[in-house]
């Protein structure tokens, strides 16, 4: 299957050297006068004693007036169904088709210009976003004003209202029930990281994760430990601990802590 593509060349040279050739409807024939309008033939139209038309330049191969049969494989259609399909194949296509060079070479550029944004344009841009994205918790801040920028929460007050305290500086004291690491799906910049589920030392039925975000003093605390932690209100969150168990619970961005001693 396929399609003929151009059109039938039309400068065939038909002249007849040897005829008499009408001047005024160029038609060749073999008497003296013309079959068609009547004219009398001059002597200089007459055969031996006519000029030979000049030939026309032939076109070169590949120009507009040849004619090209295009396989369906070459079709627009199909090309572009596989570039969506397979950029490589289609691509290969495309430079294998009996097209205008010209257009074969700007199609070309404007995919090879988009995967290029795609694989390396988007990526790159993304990791230059979250480079410069706002961490987790406020790092302008020195550890006292920190502390002193801090309101102490009830732990279930802060359960309760979560979405109240989101991005405002806060402290509590909770205990941990267990740490674990997970994926931050939630987080600018994406990564594992460390978590805490923490319960009221005063006991209540719920939990409050806490994102491990320590800017100094880097400690891991064990289940049991009572930590009275300084950080920055976030947003509820689900995380898995070792066991595949899932915790969804209000969140908190610990920036500074410190255990209690029993």
């Amino acid at each position: 299957m396929g399609r003929i593509s151009g059109k039938f060349d039309t400068t065939e040279d038909n002249e007849r050297a040897d005829l008499n050739k009408c001047p005024d409807c160029g038609c060749y024939f073999g008497g003296d006068n013309c079959p068609l309008c009547g004219k009398e033939c001059p002597e200089e139209m007459r055969a031996g004693n006519r000029k030979p038309t000049p030939r026309p330049k032939r076109k070169k191969s590949g120009g507009s007036d040849r004619v090209t049969f295009i396989p369906w494989y070459y079709e627009w259609w199909f090309i572009i169904v596989m570039l969506f399909i397979s950029r490589f194949i289609g691509i290969i296509l495309l430079a294998g088709s009996p097209h205008k060079r010209s257009v074969k070479l700007t199609v070309i550029g404007i995919i090879i210009a988009l995967m290029l944004v795609a694989y390396v344009g988007i990526p790159l841009y993304t990791m230059l976003s979250l480079r410069n994205a706002p961490g987790p918790v406020n790092t302008e801040l020195t550890h006292e004003e920190y502390v002193a920028a801090c309101e102490t929460i009830d732990p279930e007050a802060y359960y309760r209202a979560a979405a109240e305290y989101e991005g405002k500086f806060v402290s509590m004291t909770l205990t941990v029930e267990k740490m674990l690491s997970d994926y931050a799906y939630h987080d600018y910049a994406g990564g594992y990281a460390t978590y805490y589920i923490c319960r009221d030392p005063e006991g209540g039925d719920f939990e409050i994760i806490i994102r491990d975000c320590l800017r100094e003093g880097a400690v891991n605390f064990i289940a049991g430990d009572v930590i009275t932690l300084y950080g920055e209100g976030a947003k509820s969150i689900t995380v898995n601990d070792l066991d595949g168990n899932l915790h969804a619970a209000p969140s908190v961005h610990m920036a500074f802590a410190q255990r209690v001693e029993p």
